[in-house]
Order: C-alpha cells, then sequence, then structure tokens
C-alpha cells in the first residue's frame, strides 16, 4: 500500500511536468485504474489485495515519477535529499520482500531469514497430494490454493470462474445450485479458513444455508473439503 502511494504520488508529478508527452501513457493508466475499480467487488480480499490489478498503473506512475525527478532533482542542493528518500524506499522494499508475507517491523529481527518461509512451506504442504488424490477425477471448486492442488493432478476450479458464477444468484435454491455443480463433474469444494473469506462466502445463499447439499470430508486449521451432495444423492 504504500509503495502503491509512492507511485500515485509519482505518477501526479509526472502530469503536472510531462502531460503532453505522456499523453497516451496517462489514458493508459485511466484504463487500468477503471479496471481495478471495477475488480474490487470480485475479488474476495477486498480492496489492498485488488491493488495487484492496479499494478500496470503504478508502474507507469512509478516511471512518470522519474521523469519529473529528472527535471527536479538536478539542481545539486535537492540531490541528497532525494538520494536518501530513494535509497531508503529500496532498503524498506528489501527487507518488506526477505519477509514476506510477515511485516518485517512486527516480527524480531533475528528471524527475519527465516520467517520469510512461511509461504514456500505453505505451498509445499503434503496435504495438497493427498487431497488431489482423493479427488480422483473429479473436479474440486477451490478457495485458495489452485495452484497448488492443480499442480498435483487436480481438476480445479476456482471459486470466481464464470463458470460458476450462479452460486452467488440471490434466490438460488441450494438444492438447485448443487445440481449445477454436479452437472458440471464438479463433487467437491476446498475453502481456506480466512475472516476475510467467511465474508466474501456471506454474499452466497449457496455457502450461507446449504441445506444439507454440503456434507464436511475433511478440515486442519487452514482448510475445509466438502463434498456436494446433490439431491439425488440424497
Amino acid at each position: 500500500m504504500t509503495y502503491a502511494l509512492v507511485a500515485l504520488v509519482g505518477g501526479m508529478a509526472g502530469a503536472a511536468f510531462c502531460f503532453r508527452a505522456a499523453r497516451a501513457w496517462f489514458a493508459a493508466a485511466a484504463l487500468v485504474a477503471a479496471l481495478w475499480i471495477a475488480s474490487l467487488s470480485y475479488t474476495a480480499a477486498g480492496f489492498v489485495y485488488a491493488l495487484r490489478v492496479l499494478n500496470p498503473a503504478l508502474v507507469l506512475g512509478a516511471a512518470l515519477g522519474g521523469a519529473a525527478a529528472a527535471r527536479f532533482v538536478p539542481a545539486r542542493r535537492y540531490l541528497a535529499g532525494a538520494s536518501a528518500g530513494l535509497i531508503f524506499l529500496a532498503l524498506d522494499a528489501s527487507l518488506r520482500g526477505l519477509v514476506f508475507p510477515a511485516n518485517p517491523y512486527r516480527v524480531p529481527s533475528s528471524i527475519w531469514l527465516s520467517v520469510g518461509r512461511t509461504m514456500q512451506d505453505y505451498h509445499a504442504r503434503p496435504v495438497y497430494h493427498q487431497l488431489a488424490t482423493f479427488a480422483g477425477q473429479e473436479r474440486m471448486l477451490v478457495f485458495g490454493p489452485n495452484a497448488q492442488l492443480t499442480a498435483q493432478g487436480a481438476r480445479t476450479l476456482p471459486l470466481w470462474s464464470p463458470e460458476v458464477s450462479f452460486l452467488f444468484e440471490h434466490g438460488l435454491p441450494p438444492v438447485v445450485a448443487a445440481a449445477r455443480l454436479r452437472e458440471r463433474g464438479i463433487g467437491y469444494i476446498l475453502l481456506t479458513k480466512a475472516p476475510v473469506n467467511e465474508h466474501f462466502l456471506d454474499r452466497s445463499e449457496f455457502f450461507t444455508n446449504p441445506a444439507g447439499t454440503l456434507q464436511p470430508v475433511w478440515a486442519d486449521d487452514e482448510l475445509t473439503l466438502l463434498k456436494i451432495v446433490s439431491p439425488v444423492q440424497k
């Protein structure tokens, strides 16, 4: 978020100094920004997580900020301050990348070199292979580790796929939603436990009141596997 604001300020500075020369860049950035705004309602983790869609516009903003700095900094009296600011941002970004997904300012410095392995260890969990084997040839609707399961041979489908957009239709009976999923060869649903994910799932009547169409199969501290039970099966 911090660096998104830096890029935004850079883009505004670039607009002040070189609007005529970079009109196409500004048009492209505006288009990306519009796509980002449109994506907010489709992103489970909300505003901050959706910033990835805005990345192309942020790159343009950073480049325009560099162009503005090239006109502003050559005066020697500003060079030392500008250099110090850029060095600080570079060091901060490097540190955040080292300990990602943790916050380097909220964990002891003694574990900076090891805490960053959390994400790698999460992606390498043996349970993904076990889940892929268990599901077999049935498709699995995944809200979470879609890529990790696909790498293990599972036939996955992300929850935000247009193929299952009907799950978020108001008034659709759960038994009808379950039947549609089964018609598409989807037999299981894997969900990642997190408050932000639960908030997203609350938009779907199928998940808030499945009426017996979702049968718990397995769960741990982070994941829940559900079997889709159609009315015919019951």
